[in-house]
């Protein structure tokens, strides 16, 4: 099964769990075996291919065998939902039980490798993330309660604001021109489908 799928533009790159990471070009039917990790998330950001397992994110740089580990979470039972990027940074957000923090990497200035990540943010307790999106350098969080923006500073902190409310979670975002839209599952008892955020409104 699919598990994540992401886009470099050129290759799609879909995680399937314990058969690795696999890619295929756009505009072809062809499916390649591209990387042993056994990752259960992918996103591309920054140009950089990142992945998760388990509690432990990995920057993919070439196929073949799995990557060494980025950071691993200290907590074995932190669960990584997203990744999105900044100006300058990449972002990655996760959650244990009821806390979820926002990690922050760079590019090295050599451009070799990533630095090791470290907290840019951190959501009241008992708000779940469950997903995070990068756009004109803002930084979009979906959680159990509905929408976050916060932007970053110099050194990749997140300034995040108050809570924009749904009434189911927010698990994923895209961005067209001036409007984010986002999932949002059972908006009533009969429908479903897509919010919409208007990033002119959003002054504060």
């Amino acid at each position: 099964d699919i598990v994540s799928i992401t886009s470099d533009g050129n290759y799609v790159y879909c995680a399937l769990g314990l058969n690795g990471i696999h890619r295929t070009a756009r505009g072809t039917i062809v499916v390649e075996h591209y990387s042993d990790l056994e990752a259960t998330l992918v996103g591309y950001t920054l140009g950089r291919l990142m992945a998760a397992r388990q509690s432990a994110i990995y920057n993919v740089t070439a196929s073949g065998a799995a990557p060494t580990a980025l950071y691993t979470h200290p907590n074995p039972d932190f669960t990584w939902v997203g990744f999105a990027e900044g100006k300058g940074h990449i972002f990655g957000a996760g959650y244990s039980g009821d806390k979820s923090i926002i990690y922050k990497t760079a590019i090295k200035p050599d451009g070799t490798a990533l630095e090791v990540p470290s907290a840019a943010g951190q959501l009241p307790d008992g708000e779940v993330v469950r997903s995070i999106y990068g756009y004109l350098g803002f930084i979009l969080i979906g959680t159990d309660n509905g929408v976050r923006f916060s932007v970053p500073d110099t050194n990749g902190n997140l300034e995040i604001g108050a809570l924009i409310e749904t009434n189911s979670s927010v698990k994923c975002f895209e961005g067209q021109g001036p409007f984010v839209w986002f999932g949002w599952t059972n908006y009533s008892n009969t429908k479903t489908g897509l919010g919409r955020v208007d990033l002119r409104t959003i002054v504060d």
